[in-house]
């Protein structure tokens, strides 16, 4: 999306300027945010995969720590690595498409439904060491976004962190990790961000006419969910 990759130009010329200005600022962490695992037997869950890596990629890009690598870009190395239609990714390809991405770090994991109850478990994956760290969040599937809004905050902490001490980064030049506050619908349950994965999967198959039929839906009855709206507004041009 052309205003997504000026909107990340400019957030990667910022970061250049912050490190030049200040002495000893360590350079920021480059993360890649995989789709992860769902195991489970609900065709149309399994699309929230490509929509909860969206969400993530737009609550992390916020910070100026961290480079986000676009969703365009994974799924150009998904399709040269020939694992486009997979629904998972195992270790050895995870580090392959990091290093293929340039990424410091990779976010994945995988996500499952239990009555009333969805539980995500994410990975922060250090590609050089193959150092991994856990976080979980667990809640309703109602209430998607503060999930999400959770799951976000925990992984920037720990992203910000794990690239502090592989910089060694002094203890006066460290970084808070911000809050977050994503611009998008007050209440969204988990049926709506995987229809929106369902789009972003249009969009990938290149199939412009089931994409634009979803996210039309989506943006007309959460019209306050910005990702939809303006993957919408893109498709319109």
């Amino acid at each position: 999306m052309a205003s997504l990759l000026l909107l990340a130009t400019s957030r990667d010329l910022r970061a250049q300027d912050v490190a030049k200005q200040e002495p000893g600022a360590h350079k920021p962490a480059r993360v890649a945010v995989l789709y992860f695992d769902y195991s489970g037997t609900d065709e149309d869950m399994g699309f929230l995969r490509k929509g909860l890596a969206q969400m993530l990629v737009t609550d992390l890009s916020e910070s100026m720590e961290l480079v986000l690598v676009e969703r365009t870009d994974l799924e150009a190395v998904l399709k040269e690595l020939e694992l486009g239609t997979t629904k998972k990714i195992d270790r050895s390809s995870a580090n392959k498409i990091g290093k293929l991405l340039g990424a410091q770090y990779l976010v994945t994991g995988g996500y499952f439904t239990f009555k009333n109850r969805m539980r995500v478990d994410a990975k922060i994956i250090d590609v050089e060491t193959g150092v991994t760290k856990g976080i979980g969040v667990s809640k309703n599937p109602d209430n998607f976004l503060a999930l999400e809004s959770e799951l976000a905050g925990k992984l920037l902490r720990g992203l910000i962190k794990a690239n502090q001490s592989r910089t060694n980064t002094p203890t006066g030049k460290r970084a808070k990790a911000q809050n977050l506050h994503p611009a998008k619908a007050k209440k969204l349950p988990a049926t709506t961000v995987a229809r929106y994965g369902r789009a972003l999967d249009a969009i990938d198959q290149g199939d412009k006419k089931l994409a634009l039929q979803e996210l039309s839906a989506i943006t007309s009855a959460t019209p306050d969910f910005k990702p939809a709206a303006e993957d919408l507004r893109v498709l319109l041009r």
